[in-house]
């Protein structure tokens, strides 16, 4: 049992009065600026949050590691979560642009596995992969040479924490790079691929909401 005051850790996080059913995660700018409405969102909690309906919120987190509280916290309420994030491509069949699920991914060792890691979801829109969850950004292009030695087509920094917290989820990324075009040296059209799949994605939610709430 946890000794931790639940309810004022949680509201003092997000400032809601209950967690929603359903919370929306991501730390991509864009994607929380097209989702929440500015003039409700919640910039006296540790992270900025919103509700978008009764029993749907988002929170925008931090990258990487720093979101594993977030995870934590949610974890102690009945919830689904649905993140939306950015992947590296370690596949040469996925490429920037793409929109993925990722339906697994190693995180310390192990892989951790979605809840929905064997449905069928999606059409084509949206391709479920293998994935690796790295410390940081650069840590893909360091260890890319390991990476190829694992049955994985992505990598990202959260989805591994998420899944080891929280099962019950669903990690859709856009792939903003990869292993042959790394951030640093990324081309206008790439830069306008992954603009245009941040703007799919929003498109996309109504779909993965629907689905996951009749699960």
């Amino acid at each position: 049992m946890r000794d931790l005051p639940e309810e004022r850790i949680a509201k003092t996080f997000f400032r809601w009065k209950k967690i929603p059913e359903i919370v929306i995660t991501t730390p991509i700018s864009l994607i929380f600026q097209r989702i929440a409405k500015k003039r409700n969102i919640q910039k006296k909690s540790w992270f900025f949050s919103q509700k978008v309906k009764k029993n749907i919120g988002i929170i925008k987190i931090p990258p990487g590691r720093a979101c594993e509280d977030v995870f934590e916290v949610l974890s102690w309420f009945e919830t689904k979560i649905i993140h939306l994030g950015f992947s590296c491509a370690i596949s040469s069949s996925i490429k920037i642009g793409d929109i993925v699920f990722i339906k697994s991914s190693f995180w310390k060792g192990k892989e951790r596995k979605s809840y929905f890691h064997d449905k069928k979801i999606f059409s084509e829109n949206i391709r479920s992969v293998k994935g690796f969850t790295v410390n940081s950004v650069l840590e893909t292009y360091k260890m890319k040479n390991l990476l190829k030695g694992f049955d994985v087509e992505v990598t990202d920094m959260e989805t591994g924490i998420l899944y080891e917290k929280i099962p019950k989820s669903m990690s859709i990324n856009i792939v903003s790079d990869s292993l042959v075009h790394p951030f640093f040296f990324l081309s206008t059209i790439h830069r306008k691929q992954v603009n245009k799949s941040l703007e799919k994605v929003v498109k996309l939610l109504s779909q993965i909401i629907s689905f996951i709430q009749n699960v």
